[in-house]
């Protein structure tokens, strides 16, 4: 691989990882609101207005999120290894 396609690649690639960055900055707002929810309605429970379906809706949807979350960070990790390795190769 010559000097331009490994830059060209190394761009890409660097621009892949700004967008699970990106991705990445929103989960974490979108974790935020999710505890905050729940947060909410456990004191909606502990003042007796609060429901367990709406409770079980919001962890599950935690739940989804914690997933989601944990594929960007696997994501980005390997992001992160191809950019050390044609990092590498590009100064050989």
């Amino acid at each position: 691989m010559g000097d331009h396609q490994v830059a060209e690649r190394r761009a890409s690639l660097e621009a892949d990882l700004r967008s699970a960055r990106d991705g990445a900055q929103q989960r974490l707002v979108d974790a935020v609101s999710a505890l905050e929810t729940i947060r909410l309605e456990l004191l909606r429970m502990h003042a007796g207005t609060g429901s367990v379906v709406s409770m079980t809706q919001d962890l599950s949807a935690a739940q989804a999120l914690s997933d989601d979350i944990e594929h960007m960070l696997d994501g980005r990790d390997e992001v992160e290894a191809l950019l050390a390795t044609t990092g590498s190769h590009g100064r050989a």
